[in-house]
């Protein structure tokens, strides 16, 4: 990803990024091809099992994970945190025991 944030701004990343969601499960019609006889070649080594392998058994899904935005802290969870750096930057953590 690296390589293509050089070459590419940042709201030409972000358009390329929605057209591939939209368009990478759409299987087109040489992907439909190669589902067909992926799901030939399993009903053949299924045997009796056979007509419960469906086309729909054969798509790849491609499920994309974005960062999510962190949850809000409160004042009292910030003042914790802030806290707790500060002892451990001055040495006075938790004592071994």
């Amino acid at each position: 990803m690296g390589e293509c944030m050089k070459r590419l701004t940042h709201r030409q990343y972000l358009v390329s990024l929605a057209w591939l969601k939209k368009q990478w499960n759409n299987p087109s019609r040489s992907d439909y091809l190669l589902m067909r006889i992926a799901q030939r070649v399993q009903q053949v080594l299924a045997g009796k099992e056979a007509k419960n392998i469906t086309l729909e058994d054969q798509k790849v899904r491609i499920d994309f994970v974005t960062k999510k935005s962190p949850k809000k802290l409160t004042l009292k969870q910030k003042a914790k945190i802030g806290m707790s750096r500060w002892r451990g930057m001055l040495g006075m953590g938790r004592k071994n025991g």
